[in-house]
């Protein structure tokens, strides 16, 4: 834990901030002030609730709340970050950039949280009730549901002292999950003394068979590993809402890992300057060389990576040609693969007809073809999951090695233009889990229960009129009437599953691509455009004046990392990132 007093802190973040403002930063400026006064004045925790698209996120939100605040009904729910506490009077409002908070209906607010409408400022929910002010709930968009971008959710860690990390029963912890847990935790500062506490949430458990639940359980306790604290970790049923019980038991275990954090936020502060001020000696760096480079220099830099982003343009449409093709390749295998197992389950029935009597018909044989569907599901989702998981490999040695090699032509380092950007696509596993890749919980989310689903597309009928009969003879023959059409309809249910996959997969994969090498070059574009502005409007005198300022602003930021990290604050490494282009 850092020694540094409030006070000390205090007078650190205020020359901080006048760095940041004085290189144009006015938007980490304002975050580190509204933390700062959150923190040491307020003493309100901020748990930053996180994770991948459809995996309940809202839902957990609304249970640590015990009341419903985002919408959790729907896909998709929150498209944009939703905080829920501070100082704004009870309900939703719109917090302008001029600290006005405007009330908003229902009706708006819901859109603007679905990003149905452009959302001008932060959205607020204030508080109903004194318990709920005693901290800050941030609901944060889920990652891979269409045009979320990473920068969004990276963007809001540095202010989480709690990471509440939401996964799913029915899939839970792939590769993708694994990156994203990884990529917080470093957003947010790491999970040392001073870094965030960490929380996970395993949503769904009441869609894994309770034969499985242990083994899912397991995974993620692997997984977590030591950054975890038993008491952190939590296996839920969110199903009849911020009511249930679970929800009670989550509400109260997230509250008191939040409230532990509120006696020792000063670390928490001291962290987020020295991070903040690693991050702007990158920026005066790059000042420094700006004012020693020439309009001429800066301006073949800017051409550079224009024109790399048009390549990279070409790049990304032929790999959309690409994953169209390998998409429909393995479509075709699948559906060739579903039609042989149809063939091979109405042969083996029709034998079990034959000779089976009428009990076996209507007690057995309905089961069988359920775990038998249910068995190829497995193996077939777990081939597919390595097939995908291969294109998406091919994929990421193409375009992504390009996004790398052709915006890093520029010569200054792209890691110091604010949050990273992670160009290594998602594991795209993660999609193919929805095929029962180890368990059977998964079908639920297309089928509704394997029961009412898979069930009633073969077995049901079957049952329903076999047990009408009354002789084994008459039961055979509708026996035989009815299996070609109901094996038919399942036939076609498990195709639906794989192309639902697959299809979404490869749109997620094309749109990490896109936005990911669309954000590097924005970023990368925005600050040479800046150096040059700055180069064409500074004469041989003011260039040395604003050297000179640059130079006292890097003396003043390594002298509070100094002393932050000799109180224990765990220093950020000099020239972090650096040389980070090919992974950022």
């Amino acid at each position: 834990m850092t020694s540094v007093d409030a006070d000390t802190l205090r007078t650190f973040a205020a020359s901080v901030v006048a760095v940041a403002r004085d290189l144009g930063l006015d938007r980490i400026a304002a975050r580190l002030e509204a933390d700062l006064e959150r923190r040491l004045g307020g003493r309100r925790p901020r748990v930053a609730v996180v994770g991948r698209a459809r995996r309940g996120k809202s839902a957990v939100v609304n249970a640590l709340l015990g009341r419903e605040v985002v919408p959790a009904d729907v896909v998709p729910t929150t498209r944009v970050p939703v905080l829920v506490g501070g100082d704004v009077p009870p309900g939703p409002h719109l917090l302008g950039r001029d600290g006005m908070a405007e009330p908003l209906a229902a009706d708006r607010y819901l859109r603007l949280v679905r990003g149905e409408l452009p959302a001008e400022g932060r959205l607020v929910v204030g508080p109903l009730a004194r318990e709920e002010a005693a901290l800050e709930i941030l609901d944060t968009p889920g990652l891979g549901g269409g045009d979320v971008s990473p920068a969004t959710v990276l963007d809001e860690m540095p202010s989480a002292d709690v990471l509440v990390l939401v996964l799913d029963a029915t899939q839970v912890f792939t590769r993708s999950e694994s990156d994203l847990l990884e990529a917080v935790c470093e957003a947010a500062g790491g999970l040392g003394p001073n870094g965030a506490q960490l929380a996970v949430v395993v949503t769904r458990m009441d869609l894994v068979p309770e034969a499985e639940r242990e083994a899912v359980r397991a995974r993620v306790r692997e997984k977590v590993g030591p950054r975890l604290d038993e008491r952190a970790l939590f296996f839920v049923d969110l199903a009849a809402g911020p009511q249930a019980p679970d929800a009670e038991a989550l509400r109260e275990g997230v509250r008191r890992l939040a409230l532990a954090r509120s006696g020792d936020l000063e670390g928490r502060v001291a962290s987020d300057l020295d991070r903040t001020a690693a991050l702007l000696e990158h920026h005066l760096a790059i000042q420094r060389r700006a004012l020693g480079a020439t309009p001429e220099t800066l301006a073949a830099e800017i051409a550079a990576i224009e024109g790399a982003r048009t390549e990279l343009a070409r790049d990304i449409d032929r790999a959309r040609e690409m994953l169209a093709r390998e998409a429909d390749a393995i479509l075709e295998a699948v559906r060739a693969d579903v039609a042989t197992f149809r063939e091979e389950l109405e042969t083996s029935c029709r034998a079990v007809v034959e000779v089976a009597s009428l009990q076996t018909l209507a007690d057995r044989l309905p089961g069988s073809i359920h775990d038998a569907c249910l068995l190829f599901l497995r193996r077939r989702g777990e081939e597919l999951a390595e097939e995908l998981e291969r294109l998406s490999r091919r994929v990421r040695r193409t375009v992504g090695d390009d996004v790398a090699r052709r915006l890093g032509t520029a010569h200054l380092a792209l890691s110091a233009y604010g949050p990273r950007v992670y160009v290594d696509p998602p594991s795209l596993a993660i999609e193919a889990g929805t095929l029962a890749v180890g368990i059977v919980g998964t079908l639920l989310m297309y089928f509704g229960s394997v029961a009412t689903g898979m069930t009633m597309a073969v077995a049901g009928p079957l049952a329903t009129v076999m047990l009408r009969e009354q002789s084994v003879r008459r039961a055979r023959q509708r026996v035989r009437e009815r299996l070609p059409k109901a094996l038919d309809a399942t036939a076609h249910a498990i195709e639906e599953v794989v192309e639902t996959a697959v299809r979404r997969a490869v749109a997620d994969l094309e749109e990490h691509l896109v936005l990911a090498g669309d954000e590097l070059a924005d970023n990368l574009l925005a600050q040479l455009e800046r150096a040059r502005q700055l180069v064409e409007a500074t004469d041989g005198e003011a260039r040395k004046t604003a050297v000179a300022r640059i130079e006292e602003h890097a003396r003043t930021l390594s002298r509070i990392r100094r002393q932050l990290g000799r109180a224990g604050a765990a220093p950020s490494g000099e020239g972090e990132g650096s040389d980070d282009v090919g992974r950022t």
